[in-house]
């Protein structure tokens, strides 16, 4: 329930913070430290002094033994009467006693009615092929205060940059000797932060919430995930 900026404040970190921890924070959320909570502020830095690595999706190959029971379609609505009706957009109806909505917050929202006082996190992502300039090109990942527009800027294996901003025309010239975007996306938002409310993932009887709703991360998915199952399987 404590702002962040509060509880810099009132732990005396407020050197501590300005000098170390808050340019990371401004990479890994996206969004300035008063409008954070001090969850947030603490779960964020938590990564901050362990390895960090990069992974790829295997989607195929886990969902190669269940392909007979996935159907790949687009939610219209959900009724809930003594089970529950998923209606899709192809016109095909299912139903079901238990139904497990593990989607993104602003999809979930669209379809039962839940609160939240979570901000959201928008950025725009840029994967730039370029030649940086000698004062960015010195390590890995380059940060920068919330006080900057660009948020981080890294450097990839094949010697092109991935650059994070929160405007959509950043002035790459500043970066870059040469440059050339050959892939741009616009997350937003990415995620949601801040606020003081919970959602209950058990929304009624016959509809369980999974996903990072709570606290962003794999993690969260991942244990809302398996309390979602033991919930069906009790």
């Amino acid at each position: 329930q404590t702002p962040a900026l509060e509880f810099v404040k009132k732990k005396k970190i407020q050197r501590l913070t300005k000098r170390f921890l808050a340019a990371p924070l401004w990479m890994c959320t996206f969004s300035k430290l008063e409008d954070l909570n001090a969850f947030d502020f603490l779960h964020i830095a938590m990564y901050l002094g362990v390895p960090v690595f990069k992974f790829k999706n295997r989607i195929p190959e886990v969902c190669a033994p269940l392909s007979d029971h996935i159907l790949t379609d687009e939610l219209k609505s959900i009724t809930e009467n003594n089970g529950v009706q998923v209606n899709l957009e192809s016109g095909k109806t299912l139903k079901c006693q238990n139904l497990v909505l593990a989607t993104p917050y602003d999809v979930t929202k669209q379809h039962v009615n839940i609160v939240h006082d979570r901000i959201p996190c928008p950025a725009f992502l840029f994967h730039v092929k370029g030649k940086l300039k000698p004062e960015y090109a010195d390590g890995d990942l380059e940060l920068f205060s919330e006080k900057n527009s660009t948020i981080f800027l890294s450097q990839e294996h094949d010697g092109s940059s991935i650059f994070y901003s929160t405007v959509q025309n950043p002035n790459f010239k500043k970066y870059f000797l040469t440059h050339e975007v050959i892939e741009t996306r616009h997350w937003d938002p990415a995620f949601y932060l801040g606020g003081h409310e919970l959602i209950d993932p058990e929304y009624s009887e016959h509809i369980t919430l999974a996903g990072d709703l709570n606290i962003v991360g794999l993690e969260d998915a991942y244990r809302s995930g398996i309390f979602a199952a033991r919930r069906i399987l009790a």
